[in-house]
């Protein structure tokens, strides 16, 4: 695994922090998965036509989201296999395909006003969050305790996650969000809509004797194909 020195602020993964990364080296075996040609998206007016196979897409393999090779979790009488799977929960349509899973799996057709009206109240609430200020990534799968996430921009350079939300635990197989800011410092957007980033994760070493992120993996988006109707989305 890649060890990546952090710089002396960023101490605890769960605290708020930011900042580049000093004296990161590149291993050749934790390169990022790159993307691979999704199959030919069919282009569909209203997202609450898709079907659970076009949110599977979305959410798994599409411009906002990559499954990669896992790692296994548990103990000697059991043992699990998680992929990796890296999603930008703050873009668009991955919060759109999940609205459309919760209203399949809730039947939502066969439901009365007043039941539907309870989901589109839901639905609405997840499409209009906030995130001008943010961008969060989700990575479920793997194990490991202190996860996090450092974020490589097109000009090469690498920022941790300024927070870290665990969704799930060890022994199952971690789930959780990394936010970055979505400005920098003199205000202008951190990702230009054209380019390469990368997304290394893995976790925090309190051993260490400074600050050390373990690299256990990594995927590259391609940012040019992140344009959803008009308009840039991550």
């Amino acid at each position: 695994m890649l060890g990546l020195r952090l710089l002396p602020a960023a101490i605890v993964f769960a605290a708020m922090f930011a900042g580049k990364l000093a004296g990161v080296r590149d291993a050749k075996s934790q390169e990022p998965a790159r993307p691979q040609e999704a199959p030919q998206q069919k282009e569909i007016t209203d997202w609450r036509e898709w079907t659970s196979d076009d949110c599977l897409q979305v959410l798994r393999s599409s411009p906002w989201a990559q499954t990669v090779a896992g790692e296994w979790s548990g103990n000697d009488d059991m043992q699990v296999y998680a992929p990796r799977t890296v999603q930008f929960r703050s873009a668009l349509p991955i919060r759109q395909a999940l609205a459309r899973r919760m209203l399949l799996a809730n039947h939502y057709d066969q439901l009365d006003a007043a039941g539907r009206a309870i989901l589109d109240r839901q639905v609405e609430e997840n499409l209009q969050q906030d995130f001008r200020d943010t961008i969060v990534i989700r990575i479920s799968g793997g194990t490991g305790q202190g996860p996090t996430a450092v974020l490589q921009t097109p000009d090469g350079k690498r920022y941790i996650s300024q927070r870290t939300v665990i969704v799930q635990s060890y022994p199952n197989p971690i789930e959780f969000e990394v936010i970055f800011g979505r400005l920098k410092a003199d205000g202008t957007p951190r990702l230009p809509p054209e380019g390469e980033i990368r997304i290394f994760f893995g976790w925090m070493n309190p051993k260490a004797k400074s600050p050390t992120m373990r690299v256990t993996g990594g995927v590259t988006f391609d940012l040019s194909r992140m344009m959803y109707r008009g308009k840039f989305e991550y």
